[in-house]
């Protein structure tokens, strides 16, 4: 736009122009493609095809975005309001606090705690192999899939009252190698 034209009303548009209008931005309306259509658009955009390729991002772009990212500083009370909008049941990937069971106790303060008393009572070596790399805390001779079934334990309230699952002699520790090899690994049983 030049500068003569800057700040000038535009002039009133009719109705018939209006509906001529709309006419021609029918077609473009978000959702308007077909299935087909949007794979073919998607299946252009993906691997050696896209236009952007194997470019590298210039330095001086790079330090540009960072720039701009860092301009970006949020005080600490809209943090937290942040943080309360997207809490359980806000947040868009909640899904009704479905985690696992399994993965509720082993991220468990106790669970840690367990694994580090099994790990200081083999030395912390595998006591298949004698690696200190890598090592794991494995329930033996009861694995974990056998003791949540044993106990009826269907909840992070009862696994933490089970004294069996955080018994330093019903755990060993491996290395993840020889961990991978035994019987319990992954539930195979």
């Amino acid at each position: 736009m030049s500068d003569a034209h800057k700040g000038m009303k535009m002039p009133p548009r009719s109705d018939v122009w209006k509906q001529k209008q709309r006419i021609v931005q029918l077609g473009k309306k978000k959702g308007a493609c077909s299935e087909e259509r949007k794979k073919k658009i998607g299946d252009a955009q993906r691997g050696v095809k896209n236009h952007n390729w194997g470019k590298k991002i210039p330095e001086a772009v790079k330090e540009k975005i960072r720039k701009a990212l860092r301009v970006r500083v949020f005080s600490p009370t809209h943090r937290a309001r942040i943080s309360a909008s997207l809490l359980q049941n806000k947040h868009p990937n909640w899904k009704g606090g479905i985690t696992p069971l399994k993965r509720l106790i082993r991220t468990n303060e106790k669970y840690n705690s367990w694994r580090s008393r099994v790990l200081i009572s083999d030395g912390r070596r595998c006591i298949h192999c004698g690696s200190k790399e890598n090592l794991e805390a494995d329930h033996y001779p009861v694995s974990f899939a056998e003791l949540l079934l044993k106990h009826l334990i269907d909840s992070i309230e009862k696994a933490l009252e089970c004294k069996e699952l955080w018994q330093v002699k019903n755990g060993r520790t491996l290395c993840k190698s020889c961990h991978i090899k035994t019987e319990s690994w992954g539930n195979k049983k």
